[in-house]
Parts: structure tokens; C-alpha cells; sequence
């Protein structure tokens, strides 16, 4: 049995027609923009292994800025404190956790599963780009460094450091999405 695109709503015009009719639908609906993104000078700008190394070596902190996010909008939406009570909006709870577990468990290609950042990780490996940075970045964090003081030891390059910073800003502050506390009425919807 073939799987079914979880995210149209049983109520758009996609809803009465077979998954395979919807699905072709719903490329149709988005191909300009893919298009747009297939055009993008970055593409063009990459014309050199070396180059594709520096990529990798900047692009893998986006990479875990993304999983960072994802962690506060899971941490918003979702209950992850015991004990577990139900949070009030259960769809945004359902797309967030399905984000998580492809994010954070995908099949690996090898018969096993992986993050996403992991396999970023082994990509860079094979197109040997230097990981050496982003390790001593974890590991600064790990030890109980702070986002900032991690960036500063391990000497990203300033574009990379204000990225990260401004993320950090947004989960910090707690400026992200939030679902109404888990009250009562919450766990009884």
C-alpha cells in the first residue's frame, strides 16, 4: 500500500482525486518556485571541489542551526518535560514531531538511520571538507560552553558566527512560536 502525502488537507481540491493525481498536482502547483531555486546563482558558483569544500565547511552550520529550530519548535509545541501532558494544538504537534523524526532518525542509504546533520557530516568527509571546525564547536558546547564562546573558539568566519548568532537570538529569547500551556482544557481537546 502506497504512501499518502500527510500535509493537503482532506479539504483542498487535492482531496478528491487519487494520491498519484494529487501528488502530480501538487509538483504542477509548486514548479515555479522549484524552478526559481533550480536557477540560483549558487549552482553555477560552485565550480570547483575546493569550492564545494567551503561550501560544506560554512553550510554545516546552517545545517545545525536548522536542528537547533526544530528543537525549540519542539520544545514550544510539544511536551517534552515529565511528567507528559498533551499540549492544545495537535496538528502543530504532529507536524513538528514528524519533522523531528526525519530530521533526527532518517535512513542512512546502509540499513541503519542517521540525523541529517550526521550524514551532512559523512558528505563532507567524502568530499573532504574540513570537519574539524564544527567538532570543535560541538565540543565546546558539550563541555558547557556558550553559543558564543563556542563560535569564538572555534573560529568560523564572521558571516557563519552572525547566522548562528541570530538563531541563537530567536531560541534564546524564547521568541519562537508558542502552544497555549498545557492546562487543563489542553489536555482534554
Amino acid at each position: 500500500m502506497g504512501k499518502t502525502c500527510r500535509f493537503i488537507d482532506q479539504t483542498s481540491p487535492f482531496a478528491d482525486r487519487n494520491p498519484m493525481s494529487r501528488l502530480e498536482e501538487l509538483f504542477e502547483s509548486i514548479r515555479p518556485l522549484r524552478d526559481r531555486l533550480v536557477r540560483h546563482p549558487l549552482y553555477t558558483s560552485i565550480a570547483t571541489a575546493r569550492g564545494l569544500q567551503v561550501f560544506m565547511e560554512h553550510h554545516v552550520f546552517a545545517v545545525w542551526d536548522f536542528m537547533t529550530l526544530l528543537k525549540s519548535l519542539q520544545r514550544s509545541l510539544t511536551r517534552v518535560e515529565l511528567p507528559w501532558i498533551p499540549t492544545a494544538d495537535r496538528e502543530a504537534r504532529r507536524l513538528v514531531n514528524e519533522i523531528v523524526l526525519a530530521e533526527e532518525s532518517d535512513e542512512d542509504g546502509r540499513g541503519g538511520h542517521a540525523s541529517h546533520f550526521e550524514l551532512y557530516l559523512d558528505a563532507m568527509a567524502q568530499a573532504r571538507a574540513d570537519v574539524r571546525p564544527i567538532h570543535r564547536f560541538l565540543e565546546a558546547i558539550r563541555g558547557g560552553a556558550s553559543i558564543e564562546t563556542a563560535l569564538e573558539s572555534t573560529g568560523v568566519p564572521p558571516s557563519v558566527g552572525n547566522f548562528v548568532r541570530t538563531t541563537w537570538s530567536f531560541v534564546d529569547s524564547g521568541s519562537m512560536p508558542r502552544s497555549p500551556r498545557h492546562s487543563p482544557s489542553a489536555a482534554r481537546s
